[in-house]
């Protein structure tokens, strides 16, 4: 219950907060939620009953929830075209990067003493104000507050952000610029919309079920016992760092491709823990690092996906939809996992591959390829990417740097 209450409140954050980030502005969540966020992790040390860590965990849910919403749609709005799938990967990548520290700092202090979960959990409020002060001076988003008819406002962030020469003629406009819920449910959009969401889950399902219980996972297989197990998870978790910052040698090269190849080969050491009857300690750490690679190579397409198929009036609201749906295979990995994990290991492994499996299926019909195009044109309610985004990437290749410096679109 305590693991889930996190991810239902992100369910939560995600649904609300990416269309009142539309509706009310990018800067302003971007600081709100990390304040709450802090305010919410310090108090996880003073809870005196699990129903009342089970609520903090809840409300801070949402607080992550609403910064997904927002952390994607900022950052590709503020990204050159060339640079957008980069500097997402890069973004995503830090995730997993913080996964990992959090598995260092949790064996640190597995001998801090009888309350060592508190220090744990409370801990987390230290790089949320490193973050927060990072945040301050963020400016709004030119697209946004362009979306918003307040065109004064956006081509002065953008003199602050490329220069006195800087006009709204650098700045391609959006196919759509109102906020409604219900537009990602219709015509072209909702097949985006049931894509993202479908894609994100069959993602987060076996990771959450496999990074939350690893060092459970890992002692069941044989490595490790106890404490030694985290250490054990750490060493995966360098694996799963990897696998994400991947992704950036590819990303640019075709999204559509990414997510297929990562998904068909994140199925098969997966497949090969379900089926192998007692395989040895160093080939489980192969098998669960190639996975970590395959499965963590398109994390990045989680905040990239929903960014490029939607415009700037629904953009925050998409990300949010997709967070808070994606968020129910993440709850059923942690929920669930336990459960199977008491069964069967190797039953726990077949039904990872066979969510990989599913993740495969739905991308092969469902996703389109949208690198090298403005964000103008991957969020337009035409759906050949295909054919557009070959055509943008002959061009792109003849583009000189500074002109592409010169493009933020």
């Amino acid at each position: 219950m305590v693991g889930s209450a996190s991810l239902v409140g992100m369910f939560a954050g995600g649904l609300v907060f990416g269309y009142v980030t539309d509706r009310v502005g990018r800067q302003k969540v971007y600081l709100f939620d990390i304040a709450a966020f802090i305010l919410l992790s310090a108090a996880q040390f003073f809870v005196a009953d699990p129903w009342q860590l089970t609520v903090l965990r809840f409300l801070m849910g949402i607080a992550i929830g609403a910064d997904f919403a927002i952390a994607g749609t900022i950052a590709s709005e503020f990204a050159p075209r060339n640079s957008r799938g980069p500097l997402l990967v890069i973004m995503v990548t830090m995730w997993s990067v913080g996964a990992a520290v959090a598995y260092v700092v949790g064996w640190a202090m597995l001998s801090s003493g009888h309350d060592d979960w508190r220090w744990m959990l409370a801990s987390s409020a230290i790089p949320a104000v490193l973050i927060l002060l990072l945040r301050f001076g963020t400016p709004e988003s030119p697209r946004w507050l362009l979306s918003k008819g307040r065109g004064q406002e956006a081509e002065a962030v953008l003199k602050q952000m490329l220069g006195p020469d800087a006009s709204l003629d650098d700045l391609e406009a959006d196919t759509a610029s109102r906020t409604r819920y219900g537009d990602m449910f219709r015509g072209a959009y909702l097949r985006r919309t049931v894509f993202v969401s479908v894609f994100w889950a069959c993602q987060l399902l076996p990771i959450y079920a496999i990074t939350t219980y690893e060092p459970t996972i890992l002692s069941s297989f044989g490595l490790a016992d106890g404490n030694d197990s985290y250490l054990g998870s750490v060493v995966v978790q360098i694996f799963f760092v990897l696998g994400s910052l991947s992704g950036i040698l590819v990303i640019n090269k075709g999204r559509r491709t990414l997510l297929l190849w990562s998904f068909g080969l994140s199925a098969i050491p997966l497949l090969g823990l379900a089926v192998l009857a007692h395989p040895s300690p160093a080939v489980v750490i192969v098998l669960f690092a190639a996975f970590g690679v395959a499965c963590f190579s398109s994390q990045c397409l989680q905040a990239i996906y929903p960014s490029e198929l939607f415009p700037t009036g629904v953009r925050a609201t998409a990300n949010g939809f997709a967070t808070g749906i994606s968020r129910v295979g993440a709850a059923i990995g942690t929920w669930g996992a336990p459960v199977v994990l008491d069964h069967s290991t190797r039953l726990a492994m077949l039904l990872g591959a066979v969510i990989c499996a599913i993740g495969w299926g739905t991308s092969y019909i469902l996703a389109p390829e949208t690198s090298g195009l403005t964000l103008a044109d991957a969020s337009a309610a035409d759906t050949d990417h295909s054919r557009r985004g070959r055509r943008a990437r002959r061009e792109t290749s003849s583009t000189t740097p500074s002109s592409a410096v010169k493009e933020p679109s």
